[in-house]
């Protein structure tokens, strides 16, 4: 089933303001520094990654929703959206009467059927016009509607056939192949909600009503009627206090909506029928205190919230087929995947790769997503589990969609895998590094490459021996293909000569929550940084493996928490800054805390990952110079993210989560983790405080508030 949103305002049609539009030009420009605008393509990049609300609109039309189910149409409700629908099928069957269309009616108040006239299927003689609804008398109140004195045509006028269907109150009925039931529902003058089901999709539409009494037993038949639905539509028309207050008056609010379809089981809530007195900016505001009340309980279930904006168009249906092509490409492997990448398809992906990595040897493996439409984290575990697996054999990604990189950027594994535009790229640089072979060389004389631990987009990771002292090391360099050290470095230095820079100042800082740098070497013309070999896990595989509403315990946070900040206190002190903090940064082991990678790169904005931009502060992301206070901004992230389980903004881009923060602060952690003490809360607000003025002086008072910090209950799943 399609399914299309052409009005979602409640009451009357609500166009944007000039004022609004203006607010929005301003706020768009602004936030287009360092965009080049006379360069069209950059431009329109820029604009499709603005907020929808921003770029565009909640919309102003009063309630339409169209479902298509193959050639068949279902239309909920004829408010002013039914207009652009109407055009929009004249292109089709319909433009030559040959279209016939099924409107169900939830109600007759003027905004639900005031699009009806306007309707252009009506004036095209063939077509057929159904509309069906349990309201008695469903004729005479059209007909009523376009009297003379209120309209200047009759129904009579109409040149399609046009049939007034009488449904039976809580009997179901099928219409264009779905099974379509409904429920009355507390509204003046009587209204109805729906529920249609096909191909094992449900969808509910339940809007123009009221929740007077929300006791279990007074709510039990909504919530029953909404059970399991994949998409409930639902009427938001008011805020909380409104809903309490204007009884009688036939609308609910949004955080209703949350509480019946958390009851009921539903995937998404689609909150729909806004009030015309409210702004976009103001939808979005209830938007974001919808999600942060859905946020509040932890241990019940989620679902998916979303606006209904007009214009948003969405697919339900039975989950594609996943299907594996494979073939040869020099010596690597191409496995291209198509279709959903989910729990369905992860024995079948997992057995095909298991087997080509054992097969070995290969230059690696390029698994091509230029067909999936879409990776679930049980299709994105498979991937890791072969990367891990290596072998010899990397694992790397090509041609992925926008929807697949936001998953991998959403969850933290943007950087996990190597990325490349197409399979073709992806192929170019296994060869090359295959020719590379850098194990088993001898670096500088002295340092034996014993295997990769991580190659990456930007770099290479070894774990090598150092003959000459009979130890343990890690080696860090860049490959030669899409490596950082092939761009300058601001101000025009090259990434080698700030690399060798900061390795010499790094090289003087001893301490135990730092990872010792020994030595800067060259080999076949590129510089690696050897440094101090840790035993442990990273910060962020830590968070990883939390299950779902699990936290690191109060203890955890607080010895973290300290230990990073001694870190970053002796490093300032000794003038070098971190400038990349974040989780795959700190290494944990049993008895100690490492920090490592303090200030070797600053990579150009065009290379900037979401990943990273999370924890970067925001004079970083405007490319403002770097100070003590700029690393503190990211210890408050990394804190804020072990405390609450998420990160302080949620955004799908660099470009958005730079707006993000320039107009909103974040959620605050007291309202995610009621635990934490106070003190807790102010420590996590002032170090993500947008002015580093603002936040704590130095590591070492951030450190001292932290310290001050007594322990609080820990959550519990």
């Amino acid at each position: 089933m399609k399914l299309k949103f052409w009005g979602s305002r409640g009451s009357i049609p609500a166009p944007v303001s000039s004022a609004e539009i203006e607010a929005k030009l301003t706020a768009a420009l602004v936030g287009a520094r360092g965009i080049d605008l006379d360069d069209e393509g950059a431009v329109h990049e820029y604009v499709s990654g603005l907020p929808p609300l921003l770029r565009g609109t909640t919309g102003g039309n009063t309630s339409c929703v169209s479902i298509q189910v193959g050639e068949e149409w279902i239309v909920l409700d004829a408010g002013s959206g039914l207009r652009m629908l109407g055009q929009e099928m004249m292109k089709g069957a319909f433009g030559q009467g040959r279209g016939t269309v099924h409107i169900l009616l939830s109600h007759t108040h003027w905004d639900h059927i005031l699009g009806f006239p306007f309707f252009g299927p009506l004036y095209v003689p063939g077509n057929q016009i159904l509309l069906y609804s349990p309201i008695p008398n469903l004729e005479r109140r059209f007909r009523g509607q376009q009297a003379p004195a209120y309209f200047p045509i009759t129904l009579d006028y109409y040149r399609a056939h046009v049939d007034f269907v009488q449904m039976r109150e809580n009997v179901p009925i099928t219409v264009a192949g779905v099974r379509v039931s409904n429920i009355l529902q507390k509204h003046p003058g009587r209204s109805y909600g729906y529920r249609l089901e096909a191909d094992g999709v449900s969808i509910v539409y339940a809007t123009d009503a009221e929740y007077d009494n929300l006791s279990e037993t007074s709510t039990q038949r909504y919530v029953e009627f909404m059970r399991d639905a994949d998409m409930l539509i639902f009427d938001a028309q008011y805020t909380l206090s409104e809903s309490f207050e204007r009884l009688d008056w036939g609308h609910s609010s949004s955080m209703i909506g949350v509480d019946m379809a958390v009851q009921a089981n539903v995937k998404r809530l689609v909150l729909f029928h806004f009030a015309p007195t409210y702004t976009d900016t103001q939808i979005h505001e209830i938007l974001e205190r919808t999600l942060n009340y859905a946020a509040s309980d932890p241990a019940r279930p989620r679902c998916q919230i979303d606006l209904a904006i007009e214009g948003w168009e969405i697919e339900l249906g039975r989950p594609e087929q996943t299907r594996l092509v494979q073939r040869p490409a020099g010596e690597a492997i191409v496995l291209a995947i198509s279709g959903r990448f989910d729990a369905s398809a992860v024995n079948q992906v997992d057995e095909r790769l298991t087997a080509l990595i054992s097969d070995g040897p290969l230059a690696g493996i390029v698994i091509d997503l230029s067909e999936a439409t879409h990776l679930s984290i049980a299709g994105l575990k498979v991937l890791l589990s072969a990367q891990r697996a290596d072998q010899g054999a990397p694992v790397v990604l090509a041609g992925a969609p926008d929807n697949v990189r936001k998953v991998l950027s959403q969850v933290g594994f943007s950087e996990a895998f190597e990325q490349y535009g197409s399979v073709e790229q992806a192929v170019a640089a296994l060869e090359g590094r295959r020719h590379l072979g850098l194990q088993g060389q001898t670096l500088h004389g002295r340092y034996v490459i014993q295997s990769v631990l991580h190659a990456g987009r930007k770099a290479a990771v070894f774990k090598a021996f150092d003959t000459w002292l009979e130890r343990p090391v890690t080696v860090k360099g860049f490959p030669r293909s899409g490596g950082v050290a092939q761009h300058p470095a601001p101000g025009g230095a090259h990434t080698d000569h700030m690399l060798l820079n900061e390795a010499r100042a790094m090289a003087h800082l001893k301490h135990p929550n730092i990872v010792s740098v020994y030595d800067c070497v060259e080999y076949q013309d590129r510089l690696y940084l050897v440094r101090e070999f840790v035993e442990g896990w990273t910060l962020r595989e830590q968070l990883d493996q939390l299950g779902d509403g699990e936290r690191l315990s109060p203890r955890q946070v607080l010895s973290i928490g300290s230990d990073i900040l001694a870190a970053l206190t002796y490093a300032h002190a000794h003038g070098v800054l971190h400038r990349y903090l974040r989780p795959q940064n700190v290494i944990l082991s049993e008895h100690e805390l490492r920090v490592m990678n303090f200030g070797l790169l600053d990579y150009p904005r065009d290379e900037w990952s979401l990943d990273g931009a999370n924890y970067m502060a925001p004079e970083q992301l405007t490319q403002e110079a770097p100070t003590e206070r700029t690393d503190l901004y990211s210890f408050g992230v990394i804190l804020y993210e072990m405390v609450t389980g998420r990160l302080p903004y949620l955004a799908d881009t660099v470009e958005a989560l730079i707006r993000l923060r320039a107009h909103a602060a974040p959620v605050s952690a007291r309202l995610l983790c009621p635990s934490i003490p106070p003190d807790l809360e102010r420590v996590i607000a002032s170090l993500l405080d947008a002015h580093p003025d603002r936040r704590p002086p130095s590591a070492t008072a951030a450190q001292d508030a932290l310290l001050a910090i007594e322990s609080w209950p820990a959550s519990t799943p």
